[in-house]
């Protein structure tokens, strides 16, 4: 059951508390949270709950875990308002459509910037953090492609394509989302503060499923990349090596059933290597080829939902 926005912040405590517990992942505390009864008031009751679930939990916590969690969680939703972040639980009717969809939907999200770009129709523009300068432009021109066709660029302010699409989008007056492999206190790579305030200036968001003051992890980079294609309704692969991170990304686009187009290999690729995922990619048949931009034209035509 999806929760209005008045007992959202009741819903974030919840979910919260539950997961600075040992042993409860994002899933163990959807679970929890879906079982039937009335949400916790306080620590004790956020025990009791915990101890009637049928959810497999490693190590059972005890009231002064609940307590301490509990409290941390009060204080942290308290201390958002001045940041100018927001947290939206996935049993919010704000909570994007699209990640309700995808196998292993965060928890929570926060957000600083636009809530309501989250549920606007978006493409997710992926590629190389060292793109050469066809990658470069063809990152830029897909965006603001994309957004002269009405459509936000969703994508994760990493250097390289993920910045050009970035840019390109706000240039073609569209907002654009950018999904964060840690806490919103933090941007990475630091030098993207700016463009991070530009996104938020100009209607966009920065989203994380991380407390705020969560620094960047390896691990949570790849994690992040299932909540680029989640939130879209269609996948761009700009340019990747084969071990590159936007592999990543097309897998879980994969799993969630989202198209996917691919740039076709620019010609002076001498090595091979630059553009060896969008080869691969292309040889393996399930996706679109793009050489131009009227090929993209027909990418966004053929998936539109509207």
């Amino acid at each position: 059951m999806r929760s209005d926005r008045s007992s959202d912040r009741h819903c974030c405590q919840l979910l919260l508390s539950l997961q600075l517990l040992q042993g409860i992942d994002r899933g163990a505390a959807r679970r929890i949270f879906a079982d039937p009864g009335s949400l916790p008031e306080d620590p004790d009751q956020l025990l009791e709950m915990v101890a009637r679930s049928d959810v497999e939990i490693p190590v059972r916590p005890g009231i002064e875990h609940c307590s301490m969690a509990w409290d941390n969680v009060s204080r942290l939703l308290e201390s958002l308002p001045a940041k100018n972040l927001e947290v939206i639980p996935f049993s919010s009717s704000r909570f994007p459509d699209r990640l309700q969809e995808i196998p292993d939907p965060p928890a929570v999200l926060f957000v600083r910037g636009g809530v309501e770009v989250l549920n606007r129709e978006s493409v997710a523009v992926i590629g190389s953090r060292t793109p050469d300068s066809f990658g470069q432009e063809m990152a830029h021109d897909v965006g603001c492609h994309c957004a002269a066709a009405g459509y936000p660029v969703v994508s994760g302010l990493a250097a390289g394509c993920d910045t050009a699409a970035h840019l390109g989008c706000l240039a073609g007056g569209e907002p654009t989302v950018a999904f964060l492999a840690h806490g919103l206190d933090h941007v990475f790579p630091p030098e993207n503060r700016a463009l991070a305030d530009q996104i938020v200036a100009q209607g966009g968001a920065l989203v994380s499923e991380y407390l705020p003051d969560q620094e960047p992890d390896s691990d949570q980079f790849i994690e992040r990349d299932r909540l680029q294609s989640g939130l879209s309704h269609g996948v761009i692969f700009i340019q990747s090596e084969l071990q590159g991170g936007a592999m990543h990304t097309v897998q879980f686009a994969r799993q969630q059933q989202r198209p996917i187009a691919v740039i076709v290999a620019a010609e002076n690729d001498v090595s091979g290597e630059l553009y060896a995922g969008n080869r691969r990619l292309i040889d393996e048949g399930d996706v679109l080829p793009i050489s131009r931009l009227t090929d993209l034209d027909r990418f966004l035509l053929e998936h539109q939902t509207g």
